[in-house]
């Protein structure tokens, strides 16, 4: 949350990512209140298979660039995948729900240096 409060601090009004960053604290803050409200086992740990336990470890909104246009997105991080996530627009309701854009497997991932990056 102080993350975001000091990127929307230092933005310009003018800069495209202004508005962006007001919905992701925005949306950031309702979140939060609404986990506070309901913390309960199933956020810490939920059943994946018989016997295997996913725990989340941190979430966070990030700015997506798809097909050139930015799109704010939710992503989650668990133990054993990243998750990005789109917030459906509500509809009356006080339960947020997500759309899934994508997910990938922490074993499916690969680092380079920036050093290799660049040779």
């Amino acid at each position: 949350k102080a993350s975001e409060l000091d990127l929307l601090k230092h933005t310009p009004a003018s800069h495209p990512d202004h508005p962006l960053l007001q919905d992701a604290l925005r949306i950031s803050q309702n979140f939060l209140s609404s986990i506070n409200e309901e913390i309960t086992p199933r956020r810490q740990s939920m059943t994946v298979k018989k016997g295997e336990h996913r725990q989340l470890l941190k979430d966070s909104f990030m700015v997506e660039l798809v097909e050139g246009a930015r799109k704010l997105r939710h992503v989650f991080l668990f133990t054993d995948l990243l998750l990005c996530t789109e917030l459906k627009k509500q509809s009356g309701g006080k339960t947020q729900q997500y759309d899934c854009k994508w997910y990938i497997p922490l074993t499916d991932l690969s680092f380079q240096m920036v050093d290799e990056l660049e040779a």
